[in-house]
Order: structure tokens, then C-alpha cells, then sequence
């Protein structure tokens, strides 16, 4: 499921609440929810590091719906500077 342009636009009308080294996440609205939006730089992730990015987004995107154990996914857009996973949003804890 992908979601485009109007989720990076309400996205950066909101925070940041990490940053890691290849990614910041922002807290924001989509679909009516709150959300977590990891935004990964793809000129930070580069080589072994995309294709660990790529392969999380496949593991989110195949992962069992709803287990306890795994932050849900909700969506991803990708554009020509990065990836953006949309999340459920948890809080008090880390991406």
C-alpha cells in the first residue's frame, strides 16, 4: 500500500520525535491516526545499508498482521531522496 505526496506534506507539518543514523521518525497524521513515519535518506543509506532498508520494508510488509511482538505497517512510499515507512505509533519505546 503506498500513500504519496499528501502524507509527506501533513507529514512535514509535524515532528520529529528520533533520528538514527539513517533515518529520522516523525509523529504524524494519516488516514484520521496517529503515526509514526520513518523517513530514511536514501544519500545516508547507501550499499549494504539500502539493501538492509530494502529487506526491512519487505519483511514489514509480508510480517504477520497484528502480532504483538512487531510494530504494524501500514504503508511505504518511496521517491527519489528516500523511503518512508509509515508505522503505528508507539510510544515511550524505539523504531
Amino acid at each position: 500500500m503506498c500513500f504519496g505526496e499528501e502524507l509527506i506534506l501533513e507529514m512535514l507539518e509535524e515532528f520529529r520525535v528520533g533520528r538514527g543514523a539513517f533515518a529520522d521518525v516523525y509523529e504524524a497524521t494519516w488516514k484520521d491516526r496517529r503515526v509514526a513515519v520513518k523517513v530514511v535518506d536514501k544519500g545516508r543509506a547507501v550499499g549494504e545499508a539500502a539493501q538492509t532498508i530494502k529487506r526491512e520494508i519487505g519483511l514489514l510488509r509480508t510480517a504477520i498482521p497484528h502480532h504483538e511482538n512487531i510494530v504494524r505497517y501500514l504503508a511505504d512510499y518511496e521517491d527519489g531522496r528516500s523511503w518512508y515507512l509509515v508505522l503505528e505509533l508507539l510510544r515511550g519505546g524505539n523504531l
